[in-house]
């Protein structure tokens, strides 16, 4: 995974390697407001790993199924992380789901979006 120094004038500066993962493709993450990114793990990587800002890893969760595909902070304290997984490599045309887990630290609130639809 890379990350990029965000300028002042909100420009990006130079790509820099976040981190390196083994055990599966970075899919969907999320921040907690410690700072952790929570990263799906898909193809494969069996759960979601938590990496501080300086890279180490911090937590996995496991997940039985291979393919995650999503992550995010719901409930109203923001403290339920919502893991998402798909149905490749279960076996099953319909083998995904939905995890929820109560964290220890609440998720960053995102903020409202707004889409013009012409």
């Amino acid at each position: 995974m890379n990350c990029y120094d965000v300028h002042d004038d909100g420009s990006l500066g130079d790509k820099t390697v976040f981190v390196t993962s083994s055990q599966g493709i970075p899919d969907g993450l999320v921040v907690d407001q410690e700072g952790t990114v929570w990263v799906a793990l898909a193809d494969g990587g069996h759960g979601v790993a938590g990496f501080a800002k300086d890279g180490r890893q911090r937590g996995f969760i496991r997940i039985l199924e291979p393919m995650r595909t999503s992550v995010c902070f719901g409930g109203a304290d923001l403290c339920d992380l919502y893991i998402v997984s798909g149905s490749n490599g279960t076996g099953k045309e319909k083998g995904g789901g939905v995890h929820r887990l109560h964290m220890d630290v609440p998720g960053v609130p995102k903020a409202a979006a707004r889409v013009s639809i012409p």
